[in-house]
């Protein structure tokens, strides 16, 4: 633990959550504390105790779900290039060499990789975490029938998040799965996105730019549970968990008494 400490002071990042219904979801892993959706982060969020781990998943040219934020492969690794475009085994040859504290968790001996979707759900399992699983752009409507697959192999279908700015993905996983909890990604709430939330049993997950107490308390009477992203300041943190959201999304606040 002193390690981290020294790492980003990341006991100035402590916010209460006790007495209130709000869970913590580490943003790409805890990605201000190590590189973005790769296990050290992952591994971190466990420590940490937060209730959920998010992550974004890609689609390799062979069909494999990998975990990776971006499109491209640029500005996280040491070569260019898309996922799409690459292989499983070509995916799993580039070194991550970006990212908070990456010289903490790479040396000439150890080297940080982009994760299998698998990778990344056996260390949810480990630590009893929600997977929330942030749905990119898949190459096949197919490829979700292929996600729900692997969440059931793990046992962690009914206790995963699926998130999605794509209604059609969600549309899918609900006809697929028709109790697994779906956050609709927004910017903003508005009638409209309560409308469909209600009709698809969708939760939201809304930016905290544009979030409001009205806004959850109007969610909350028609039975929407709200999430947000990404909130990394204490104040607003504080304020969101007084209106009482149900999720913050956060890259380094923790509620671990340290």
């Amino acid at each position: 633990m002193s390690l981290l400490q020294n790492i980003r002071g990341i006991t100035d990042y402590y916010i209460d959550t006790e007495g209130s219904d709000c869970k913590l979801i580490a943003h790409r892993g805890l990605s201000g504390v190590a590189p973005e959706n790769t296990l050290p982060a992952f591994e971190l969020a466990g420590e940490f105790d937060y209730f959920g781990v998010e992550c974004d998943v890609q689609v390799t040219k062979d069909g494999h779900f990998v975990v990776f934020h971006d499109e491209s492969i640029d500005r996280m690794t040491n070569e260019v290039g898309k996922i799409k475009n690459m292989t499983l085994e070509q995916v799993k040859t580039l070194q991550i060499t970006s990212g908070s504290n990456i010289e903490y968790f790479t040396s000439k001996n150890n080297t940080v990789t982009i994760p299998t979707l698998q990778e990344y759900l056996t260390v949810c399992n480990k630590y009893n975490l929600a997977p929330v699983i942030e749905i990119k752009e898949v190459n096949r409507l197919n490829d979700i029938n292929k996600l729900v697959t692997t969440l059931n192999e793990f046992n962690l279908l009914n206790h995963s998040i699926l998130i999605s700015f794509n209604v059609e993905y969600l549309m899918k996983l609900r006809k697929l799965a028709p109790n697994i909890q779906i956050q609709y990604i927004v910017n903003e709430i508005e009638d409209d996105v309560i409308d469909i939330c209600n009709k698809y049993s969708f939760d939201i997950d809304a930016n905290a730019i544009m979030l409001y107490k009205n806004h959850i308390e109007e969610c909350h009477h028609r039975k929407i549970k709200v999430n947000t992203w990404t909130v990394d300041e204490q104040d607003i943190a504080n304020y969101l968990i007084k209106a009482k959201i149900d999720y913050i999304t956060t890259n380094i606040l923790h509620s671990k008494i340290l």
